[in-house]
């Protein structure tokens, strides 16, 4: 299942960052991309590109091994980078919209995806001039249940907003907010709809210029279209949290505490329900040498359980380890390792998935550049054996950038 969600290789095949681009991670992220976005002045950019990719994958429906069937895949993409720095602050875009054709299987799985996020900072003085405010909006087939490989048409759209309402040389004062609904558009996934508010306040304390230490105190609440596969819950958590900017050779965000989650209906009672679960996150970017860059992503948390005939939770553990090495001014080799454990609580359909990726890319032209890539994923079931499933992956692509 981490296959279908690869990172986007293509957005910056020279500097992949790491941090969870559809993941979401609430009031966490919120304050990572808030420093991130009032510390850094980048110069103004318009980057507009085209690309086609072919795959081959020889288990798509991602089943086990004697039901395997594999195919051939065309990919049609467009992006668009746009940053622009004012006075106040900056403001920009960053978007994606492709087709994938399944040669085979067109009926069942092509599908169009579009991805958009566009954002706004006013960074400066205390005051309204330290405020980041982000939407998001994609569409996209979403895994449901690992034990089935089912995925659904998901509509998601999002705001991320954050406002240092108190600041002065030595503390910072931060409200952080995000508002998250995903909409499932077919008839027999219709009860996955939901809704996520969070909201939470962050007090902390500027050690340095470069190092923020404070504490993250928060309330999140999900509400389901109804019922009948899902209770409604409450979170309510509590971090510690550090955002360490040295330069931009190296940056850190981490934040662990615990979490107490609440839920409504069949599920209240359940394991996990109202008890305290640790909770963790941690993104770092290091370049060691000019021409490596070395991206880290650590995570923990409860979440809903999506298991099959599951209420209540889940927790779950992933990590990702992505290398990217400039071999000469012409050619970049990128790498990625991942790992994810579901730990389901109301279940026995326990998984352990794992996912490598390697990119090589050349620059061709100046506005052309070709790649060549292969994946490999597998998950195990911890309990159910007789599930486990594995898929490779080779792609061959071609970017044009203007």
């Amino acid at each position: 299942m981490l296959a279908k969600k690869r990172f986007s290789w293509l957005r910056g095949l020279g500097c992949m960052a790491i941090a969870a681009a559809v993941s979401v991670q609430g009031a966490s992220s919120t304050l990572g991309d808030f420093f991130a976005a009032t510390a850094e002045v980048l110069p103004n950019k318009l980057a507009l590109s085209l690309r086609q990719e072919f795959r081959y994958n020889d288990n798509v429906f991602e089943a086990i091994s004697s039901r395997e069937r594999g195919g051939w895949i065309s990919e049609t993409g467009a992006t668009v980078d746009w940053y622009r720095s004012i006075g106040l602050g900056s403001y920009g875009l960053v978007g994606d919209l492709s087709y994938e054709h399944y040669h085979q299987f067109s009926n069942e799985l092509s599908t169009v995806n579009y991805s958009l996020s566009p954002h706004l900072v006013l960074a400066g003085d205390a005051g309204l001039r330290n405020v980041m405010l982000s939407f998001h909006s994609t569409s996209e087939m979403t895994p449901i249940d690992n034990s089935e490989t089912t995925d659904a048409r998901t509509f998601t759209n999002g705001v991320k907003a954050g406002w240092e309402v108190l600041g002065n040389d030595k503390f910072g004062l931060l409200l952080a907010g995000d508002w998250r609904y995903v909409y499932y558009s077919q008839d027999d996934f219709e009860d996955h709809s939901n809704h996520r508010y969070d909201l939470s306040i962050a007090p902390y304390y500027k050690l340095s210029p470069k190092t923020n230490l404070g504490l993250r105190l928060g309330y999140a609440w999900v509400r389901y279209r109804n019922n009948l596969q899902h209770d409604d819950s409450e979170d309510a958590y509590l971090n510690a949290f550090i955002n360490y900017r040295l330069s931009q050779k190296f940056s850190l965000m981490a934040a662990a505490g615990a979490t107490r989650k609440e839920y409504d209906g069949v599920s209240s009672g359940s394991t996990g329900d109202e008890d305290l679960t640790m909770n963790y996150d941690l993104s770092l970017r290091y370049l060691p040498l000019a021409n490596i860059a070395l991206d880290l992503l650590l995570r923990h948390q409860a979440e809903d359980s999506f298991s099959n005939g599951a209420r209540g939770m889940s927790e779950n553990n992933s990590s990702n380890l992505a290398v990217t090495w400039l071999i000469n001014p012409k050619t970049t080799l990128s790498q990625r390792l991942g790992c994810s454990f579901d730990d389901e609580k109301t279940t026995d359909l326990d998984t352990l998935e794992y996912d490598y990726d390697i990119l090589l890319s050349y620059q061709w032209r100046k506005s052309i550049a070709v790649y060549t890539g292969y994946n490999y994923s597998i998950t195990h079931f911890k309990y159910e054996h007789d599930l486990d499933y594995d898929a490779h992956e080779v792609r061959l692509g071609m970017t044009w950038n203007f």
